[in-house]
C-alpha cells in the first residue's frame, strides 16, 4: 500500500505545474470567460430554484444526473466559485495524470494539451471538462485491455455530460481493425457535407429526441443566425484535417500496427468528419468534433516523439509555433475582456 503514496521528486513537479495550471483555468473560468454569467444563472436554477424532490424526480440516464446532484450537494456548503476551483484542479489532476500514463511525455503531452484545451475546457466549458477527465482514463484502461474498468469511467463520463456518448464509438474501434476503414472512408466523403449542404442535425436531433429533448435547444433560429458568419469555422476544420492528414502521413506504421494508436487516429478522423457533417449547426459542430479532437492531443505528441527521434528538429519547431499561435487565438477569442484590458495597459 505504501507504494501508492511514494512520489519522486519528478512526481511531485509534475503534480505542482498541473495544480498550477488548473488553477489558472478555473481563475479564467470564473473572472473572464464569456460562459461565466451563463454557468452563474444555471446554477442558481439547481441550488436554489430546484427542489430536490423535483430534481431526483426528473433524474435519468439521459439527463446528467451526477453532475447535477453534486452540485446542488456542494453547493449547500461553498460559493460556486470555490466549488468550480476545487473540482477543476481535482479533475484537471486526474487527466494530466492519465495522459501522462498514457505518454511517458510529461511536458510535451501537457504542451499540446495546454494549447488545445485549458483554455476551451477548463477554462470556459466546464461541463465537457469534468467529463473528459473520466474519458482520458477510460482510454488508458481501455490500452491496458481492463474493459470494465474503461467503460465504467466512460458511463461516469456521459453522467456529466451527455455529449461525452459519442466516445462509445472507441470499444468497436479498438476491438474491430476493419471498422477503422469505414472511419478513413467517412472522412474523405465528410467535406462534400458542405460543398452540397447536407446536414446531419436533423437527423441526429430527431433520433436523440427519443432519450432527450436538449439538442432541441442549439436548433433556435436566435442560435444558428449569425453562426460562421466570417466562415471561420471552414478554415478551422481545414485546419484539422491538414494536420490528421499530416499525422497519417508521417505515423502510417505505428497507426497501423498498433490497435490503441488506429483507435485514436479514427476518432480524430470522426472529430473532422463531425465538423462537416453539422457545418450549418456550427455549435454543435465544434462541441462533438472538439470532444473527439482531444485525441489530437496525443497524436501530436506522437508526431513531436517521431520527429525527435528522427532528428526532424526543424519540424517541431515549426509544431510548436504552430499551437502556441492557436493558443493564442483560443485565449484572445475566449477571454475578450481580458484580451481588451491588457491592449489598454499596453
Amino acid at each position: 500500500m505504501r507504494e501508492y503514496f511514494q512520489f519522486s521528486s519528478e512526481d511531485i513537479k509534475k503534480y505542482v505545474i498541473f495544480i498550477f495550471l488548473g488553477s489558472i483555468a478555473a481563475y479564467l473560468a470564473t473572472s473572464f470567460s464569456k460562459d461565466w454569467v451563463s454557468y452563474q444563472w444555471f446554477f442558481d436554477e439547481i441550488y436554489v430554484k430546484t427542489s430536490w424532490i423535483e430534481l431526483l424526480m426528473n433524474s435519468t440516464p439521459f439527463s446528467e444526473p451526477l453532475f447535477f446532484v453534486t452540485t446542488k450537494a456542494a453547493l449547500g456548503f461553498i460559493s460556486l466559485a470555490n466549488f468550480l476551483l476545487l473540482v477543476g484542479i481535482a479533475l484537471f489532476i486526474l487527466k494530466m495524470h492519465f495522459l501522462t500514463k498514457l505518454i511517458d511525455d510529461v511536458f510535451i503531452v501537457t504542451f499540446f494539451y495546454v494549447c488545445m484545451y485549458l483554455f476551451l475546457f477548463e477554462g470556459t466549458a466546464l461541463r465537457i471538462a469534468y467529463a473528459t477527465s473520466f474519458i482520458i482514463p477510460s482510454m488508458y484502461y481501455l490500452q491496458k485491455k481492463k474493459l470494465l474498468t474503461s467503460i465504467l469511467l466512460f458511463l461516469i463520463a456521459t453522467q456529466i455530460q451527455l455529449t461525452s456518448v459519442v466516445f462509445i464509438i472507441m470499444y468497436p474501434l479498438f476491438i474491430y481493425r476493419r471498422l477503422n476503414f469505414l472511419v478513413i472512408a467517412l472522412f474523405v466523403i465528410a467535406p462534400l457535407a458542405i460543398l452540397l449542404n447536407i446536414s446531419a442535425f436533423n437527423f441526429v436531433v430527431d433520433f436523440t429526441q427519443l432519450f432527450s429533448n436538449k439538442y432541441l435547444f442549439y436548433g433556435q433560429d436566435d442560435i444558428v443566425k449569425n453562426q460562421n458568419s466570417t466562415g471561420l469555422f471552414y478554415y478551422f476544420i481545414g485546419f484539422f484535417y491538414m494536420f490528421v492528414i499530416a499525422i497519417g502521413y508521417y505515423l502510417k506504421q505505428q497507426i497501423m500496427n498498433e490497435p490503441f494508436k488506429r483507435m485514436i487516429f479514427s476518432l480524430a478522423m470522426i472529430g473532422c468528419a463531425s465538423m462537416c457533417l453539422f457545418y450549418d449547426h456550427v455549435v454543435v459542430g465544434a462541441r462533438v468534433g472538439e470532444m473527439l479532437l482531444i485525441s489530437m492531443v496525443l497524436l501530436l505528441t506522437w508526431l513531436f516523439q517521431h520527429f525527435r527521434e528522427k532528428d526532424l528538429s526543424l519540424y517541431n519547431v515549426v509544431l510548436i509555433l504552430i499551437f502556441m499561435g492557436y493558443a493564442l487565438a483560443r485565449f484572445f477569442y475566449l477571454y475578450p475582456t481580458l484580451a481588451l484590458n491588457a491592449e489598454a495597459f499596453i
